[in-house]
This record gives structure tokens, sequence and C-alpha cells, in this order.
């Protein structure tokens, strides 16, 4: 079983979103599969079907994916007879990877950076910036991520204010988060019994500061567990895409 195909298989397909739908993918799959040599259609639908999270699975899909490959110039191909040889062109490789080595190394950056953070794990300071942020935002679900690290931040064990809050997440986790998006994880968090909130007066009501529930005590390791699995899976798929574009094989920079 090809260890990298099994990094991709890993990965939600709802998680694949870097530019590529499951047609994307299997392009991606394709070409790893036939970057080892010269390979014949039904050698690759053999190695690389049985990892493919889409639904079409047919020979007929796997050589569309094969001529689109073709006129991309990501690949070239000669006759054996009936049956077409299958090469990856190094010229294509590198043309396929120049479009998308900024965001590659945009999301592993932010992956690592915040897996640390959420592990304890030493971080170096990082500065992600709006656009690296966009970027990564295509590949995780960013409520639920924000919402883990409030209720994280909260499980600490002192009140905070939403303002706190949003200086937390800036300056410890090097994200940007406004103020009506931060407001609108708490009311929700509020509203499912995570978290609760207090107002410093019943009637003037100047501040309000939000602690976490036992309910979101008790629910806290797995929303984090969860999230830390899909970063895990997000930075694999990065340093997967990395390996299969760079002909000198080095792993993304920092």
């Amino acid at each position: 079983m090809n260890s990298v195909n099994k990094k991709v298989n890993q990965i939600e397909p709802s998680m694949i979103k870097f530019g590529m739908g499951n047609r994307e993918l299997l392009m991606v799959m394709t070409l790893r599969a036939i970057s080892n040599g010269t390979r014949t259609a039904k050698e690759v639908f053999e190695e690389v079907m049985p990892y493919y999270p889409g639904r079409s699975r047919s020979m007929a899909f796997l050589y569309e994916v094969l001529k689109d490959l073709e006129k991309r110039g990501l690949l070239a191909s000669y006759k054996e007879g009936r049956t077409s040889i299958y090469s990856v062109t190094e010229a294509g490789m590198e043309s396929f990877w120049s479009e998308h080595e900024e965001t590659c190394r945009a999301v592993y950056l932010v992956s690592t950076f915040l897996l640390a953070k959420l592990r304890n794990d030493p971080a170096p300071p990082i500065a992600i910036t709006r656009d690296q942020q966009k970027m990564f935002n295509r590949f995780i679900n960013v409520r639920e991520m924000v919402s883990t690290i409030f209720m994280r931040e909260l499980s600490k064990g002192k009140r905070l204010t939403g303002r706190q809050l949003m200086d937390i997440i800036l300056n410890d986790y090097s994200w940007y988060c406004s103020k009506g998006y931060m407001y609108e994880i708490l009311h929700s968090l509020m509203g499912a019994g995570l978290v609760d909130g207090e107002w410093d007066h019943p009637i003037r009501r100047n501040m309000l500061t939000y602690q976490i529930t036992s309910l979101g005590e008790e629910l806290l390791p797995r929303e984090l567990q969860g999230t830390v699995e899909k970063l895990r899976g997000i930075r694999s798929f990065m340093e997967t895409l990395n390996h299969f574009f760079r002909t000198d094989k080095k792993e993304p920079r920092n």
C-alpha cells in the first residue's frame, strides 16, 4: 500500500479545499502514482482507486482525468500497441506547484503553529497575515476551531470578557477575530450550555464576563482532540503535496 496515498486518504473530503474538488484530488493521486515511473491506465486505476474518496471510480472517469493532465502538460504518453503508457513531465509538475506553492506554505505554517499551541508544545511566535488566514480558512471549520480555543482559554479558571478573549486569540494564537464574529460564537456557546455569561451588575450591565460550564469542561477534551486531529491532517496533506510536486523534495519552509 502506497504510504503517500494512505496519507491523502486519511484527509476528510470536506477538508480537501486546496482549490480542489474530487476530480482535482484524483489528479494529484494519479500524478503521484505515475511519478514513480511510466504507467498504464489500468495500473494507475488499481493503485489509486482503493484510496480515492470520491464517488466516481470508473475507468472512464480516470481516462478523462488522464486526458486532462495531458492537456495541461503534466503528463506525456506514447503507445505500445494499443496501450497508452504515461509519464510525468518535470515542467508540468513545476508549473502545477508554482500555482499552489504560496497557499501550501501558508497553510503548512499556520497549521503547524496552531497545532503546537493547542498541544502546549514550544511554538516560536509568528505573525499570521490576513491573507494567510484566508488561505487557511478554506481547510477547516473556523467556527469550530475558534470555539474550541475560547473554551480552552475559559477552562483555565479565570472569567474573561469578550475583549480579553479577542486579545488572547490575537496575541497568543496570532489569529484575527472580528468583534461581531467573536460575540456570535460566544452566544452560540452559551446557547449550547458550554459557556456561561455573567454581568458585573444586574441593572447597569456594563461588562459581561464568561466562564466555561461543567458541560463545557466535560466536552472540551473531545473538541480539543478533534481540532488537533484536523490540524494534524491538514499539515500532513501539505507535506504530502510538497513531496508530490517539489523535484528537490524539500520540506515546506517555516
